[in-house]
């Protein structure tokens, strides 16, 4: 085998071996334009800012780095109808016998998942109620729309 110098040979896999880098690269403020120019010089490939950007999407996919559009630091994966993030319920709740401590939510703000349903998959009648809702909120959104512009 030749002496040549070993590594990645696709934009995928360069991203992936320098992720916590860049990581920090972008987190200083570096421009993804820099950070592609570096990756091409240093793998001896061609890195255009498009593939980069794709590629590093993917991976932090697959390592769940934050940076996702939706990472769960920014609360969207907790409802608003939590009320376990009050922290003096939390302890009211700890200091009271079990039966004091139930807390009566209306129905309409229940979330219940699958796994307080005893599933582990989605069914067609589940995607079929979120159909509906979206259905019906669209047309109210449409409706308050019309109003707005007096039609």
């Amino acid at each position: 085998m030749s002496q040549s110098k070993l590594g990645p040979r696709t934009v995928a896999a360069a991203v992936r071996a320098s992720l916590p880098e860049i990581e920090n690269w972008i987190s200083n403020g570096v421009k993804r334009e820099e950070i592609a120019v570096e990756l091409s010089q240093r793998y001896n490939i061609e890195v255009s800012l498009h593939s980069m950007a794709k590629a590093l999407y993917r991976v932090r996919q697959e390592h769940n780095v934050s940076g996702l559009h939706n990472p769960e630091s920014t609360g969207l994966h907790k409802p608003k109808g939590n009320l376990t993030s009050d922290t003096s319920t939390v302890k009211e709740a700890e200091n009271k016998p079990e039966a004091e401590s139930k807390i009566d939510i209306p129905a309409d703000l229940k979330h219940t998942t699958l796994e307080d349903e005893g599933r582990s998959h989605f069914t067609q009648s589940d995607f079929s109620k979120i159909d509906e809702e979206a259905e019906k909120e669209m047309e109210s959104v449409k409706q308050s729309k019309a109003r707005k512009r007096g039609f």
